[in-house]
């Protein structure tokens, strides 16, 4: 980010201005002048938010983008009370559906309300004692769900342009994929042992 004094005897105005396409932030505090903060292109994280505001993660599979995350903030008081890393308000930009073929659990709950598009997913429950695993929900989700750390589920249809806002709790758990042979953490699964 550079920072730059900015004095335009043309620009008789007082306040701010944010440039999108340029990524400059114009500050005038008073007529004429004022300084300009240059972003720059967003950077882009391959995964993660530790200790982050306003951060952009990307989640590529094959090279193939089918999520984007903004990282809004991060509040640290749950990890204060004890669990691993505390909350977050993070913003999804969904281009498809999950790419693997098995479902998957969340490290923490959170409630994923949709601003533009929406999705179907299928949740999943145990049969009998520690059997397989089984669709028992169709879920299309046109507004909000919620999902906690243990649910399992899989995103399988994502209408274009699907947009959500996650406001998720603290981390309590690891978390992985459910393959017909057991519980498999995320790592293990993405080197390819499925």
């Amino acid at each position: 980010m550079k920072v730059r004094r900015l004095f335009a005897w043309y620009d008789a105005w007082v306040g701010a201005f944010w440039d999108g396409k340029g990524r400059r932030l114009y500050l005038l505090p008073i007529p004429f002048a004022g300084v300009v903060l240059e972003l720059g292109p967003p950077r882009v994280f391959k995964s993660g938010m530790d200790r982050c505001f306003w951060r952009w993660t990307s989640v590529v599979l094959d090279g193939w983008e089918y999520l984007r995350r903004l990282h809004v903030f991060r509040f640290e008081w749950a990890s204060r009370l004890g669990a691993r890393r505390g909350g977050a308000v993070m913003l999804h930009w969904i281009n498809g559906p999950d790419p693997q073929p098995d479902p998957h659990d969340h490290p923490v709950s959170f409630l994923s309300i949709v601003l533009r598009g929406g999705y179907v997913e299928h949740r999943y429950r145990r049969s009998g004692n520690g059997g397989a695993w089984w669709i028992v929900e169709v879920h299309p989700v046109r507004w909000f769900n919620l999902i906690r750390s243990r649910d399992v589920h899989r995103i399988v249809e994502v209408r274009p342009g699907t947009v959500t806002l996650a406001i998720a709790g603290p981390t309590t758990r690891e978390w992985g994929f459910h393959t017909p042979r057991g519980w498999v953490d995320r790592r293990t699964y993405a080197e390819g042992s499925r």
